[in-house]
């Protein structure tokens, strides 16, 4: 991306991005919202169905369909149950990233944003105006 350094350790995600229900939902019921989280998400068949490997689709598919997850929720810490789907999300986001990243046609993306819009952009923070409303963002590290 000629002279700019890009860092492909870190992924960013606007904080506009929207969130599922079952987590703004305020309650007391974690496990309820961690079990309604896996139906949703990560059962297979699911409308909503993550791209997941199979082991740990079967490894959470276990957890939560087992009759003694009481027991298992007492013995297993509940809130860190779904970080390995996030890191593998990202990863595969990561991935896709990698790949749109060398292909020719984002290339062709940063050739015609440094050529026609950020001539505009200068232009309106020169003069104390916004040209678009910059979301506020937060960057994981992935590696």
């Amino acid at each position: 991306v000629g002279s700019e350094m890009v860092d492909h350790t870190k992924i960013c995600l606007s904080a506009e991005l929207p969130q599922s229900s079952i987590i703004l939902q305020r309650s007391n019921n974690f496990l309820g919202q961690m079990q309604s989280l896996f139906t949703k998400y990560i059962k297979q068949g699911s409308d909503h169905e993550l791209n997941i490997e199979y082991e740990l689709r079967n490894a959470l598919t276990l957890f939560f369909t087992r009759d003694n997850i009481e027991v298992q929720y007492a013995q297993y810490k509940l809130s860190t149950v779904m970080d390995e789907v996030a890191i593998q999300i990202l990863q595969y986001l990561h991935d896709a990233y990698e790949r749109f990243a060398r292909s020719e046609e984002y290339r062709s993306h940063i050739e015609f944003f440094n050529k026609l819009l950020r001539p505009l952009v200068v232009h309106q923070q020169e003069n104390n105006g916004a040209l678009y409303q910059q979301a506020s963002m937060e960057c994981l590290d992935i590696y």
